[in-house]
């Protein structure tokens, strides 16, 4: 476990926080993070396995997800609830887009590396202002990276799905069936967002960095 939660440290591009979102019922079949003014309650799937921290909500639909060489089993999921400003110091509660914070982290050299990303789409989604972006590492996984934003809150709900590029097809149908097992203060979701994403996914190509 303690080899798997370092690679999840390296492998989602998670922004370290001073504020902390505390974590509900973690023995309950419904994990539950709370910040300041969000209550994001996600059920968890039929035989999927789960781990829950201070910040983050980890879901996976293999007992070992990752194999000796680094390829995922089935698909990981990754919730959390990020400040704002932690991803962008000058960002507006009431006016930094989804699309905006998402490209901060991407102009971040620390976080992305020499992985290959796709260029961050945003839209609307009910209340929420959404982008999403692909992210490929180049070790034969590949990560989508949601984010919902709302103008009455400071913090980002996010969303990181990865599977091994092989079975990239099935992120958008786990994505659907995620969004139905999630409530946000109280409200429960609904997979009408992934009709706002195209039916295959453009995965960046990955080229290795050129050494002298």
């Amino acid at each position: 476990m303690q080899r798997f939660l370092s690679y999840l440290l390296i492998f989602f591009v998670v922004a370290c926080s001073p504020h902390k979102a505390t974590l509900l019922n973690p023995t309950s079949e419904v994990l539950s993070l709370f910040s300041d003014d969000i209550t994001l309650e996600v059920d968890i799937p039929e035989l999927w396995t789960s781990h829950i921290s201070e910040e983050h909500i980890i879901l996976m639909e293999m007992s070992q997800p990752i194999d000796e060489h680094g390829a995922i089993n089935g698909v990981i999921v990754n919730i959390w609830l990020p400040q704002k400003a932690d991803l962008d110091p000058s960002a507006s509660a009431t006016t930094t887009t989804a699309e905006e914070l998402l490209g901060r982290v991407l102009d971040s050299p620390d976080l992305v590396a020499s992985a290959a990303v796709s260029t961050p789409v945003s839209f609307r989604w009910h209340q929420y202002d959404s982008a999403y972006y692909l992210l490929n590492n180049g070790d034969g996984n590949v990560t989508l990276v949601l984010a919902l934003t709302s103008a009455h809150t400071d913090r980002m709900i996010a969303l990181n799905l990865s599977t091994n590029t092989k079975n990239t097809a099935r992120l958008l149908p786990t994505l659907s069936m995620v969004l139905e097992k999630m409530h946000i203060n109280g409200t429960k979701l609904d997979a009408s967002l992934v009709n706002h994403l195209p039916s295959e996914l453009p995965v960046p190509v990955h080229n290795p960095p050129e050494h002298p």
